[in-house]
């Protein structure tokens, strides 16, 4: 598949709009989940957008672009309920527009924080890039049905053919709302540091060479919405 060049501006970036829900590049997995892990087998659906800025190297134009993105992640949480002061964990794998990606999650035993809940975590994903980010994440829930949460990591990424990885930080803020057995989130994450040049277009998990185009992520607005397949 060759994709044609187009000279004017406005067709470039009308293009990209266009075929931004498959191409999504220079996308950053969107991570969201609760500090608190609760067992179950759960099933979700990621909806994030990305703002952020397209450039090439045919023009010194900078240009404000808004990419959407879905993504499917089937988890599983483990909580010994008869130990108040046991760990918790959770084991996620998502698909989607972009890529393929796995995360796992310890939650410490709840009465080292009093009130407020904190954890460890990691997550990596492949697809027009490769992502490692090993993450902190610390919050605090307003009685059985609310949390907020806030998040820091520290990702490498680079070209999914480079060996050449750059450093990000990576923080997020968020809110969760629980309604019976559904789940439904809202957080913004930021996209700070020197992020990688990805010289390809990619559809799904197939990548084309010849490309010019440099999208840099700075904010992604997301919204989770998950609902439980079966409980422990």
């Amino acid at each position: 598949m060759t994709l044609a060049k187009a000279t004017p501006r406005l067709t470039r970036h009308w293009t990209a709009t266009c075929l931004a829900l498959v191409l999504c590049a220079s996308c950053y997995p969107a991570l969201a989940h609760p500090t608190r892990v609760e067992g179950g087998l759960r099933l979700g659906a990621v909806l994030g957008t990305s703002f952020g800025t397209d450039s090439s190297d045919e023009s010194q134009d900078v240009t404000n672009v808004v990419i959407p993105s879905i993504d499917l992640e089937l988890s599983v949480g483990i909580r010994d309920t008869s130990n108040a002061a046991g760990a918790g964990y959770r084991i996620g794998g998502m698909a989607g527009f972009r890529g393929l990606g796995a995360s796992i999650y310890a939650e410490v035993p709840r009465p080292w924080l009093g009130t407020f809940d904190a954890g460890l975590g990691f997550a990596a994903h492949r697809g027009e890039m490769k992502f490692l980010m090993p993450y902190g994440q610390f919050g605090r829930a307003s009685g059985s049905r609310s949390s907020w949460f806030l998040r820091n990591g520290i990702a490498w990424v680079a070209d999914r053919d480079s060996s050449t990885w750059s450093a990000l930080w990576i923080p997020s803020v968020g809110s969760w709302r629980r309604f019976g057995s559904r789940e439904g989130a809202i957080w913004v994450t930021a996209v700070v540091g020197n992020q990688p040049r990805i010289e390809r277009t990619c559809i799904f998990f197939e990548c084309f060479s010849g490309t010019s185009s440099f999208v840099r992520t700075s904010v992604i607005l997301g919204f989770t919405y998950s609902f439980l397949l079966a409980s422990p």
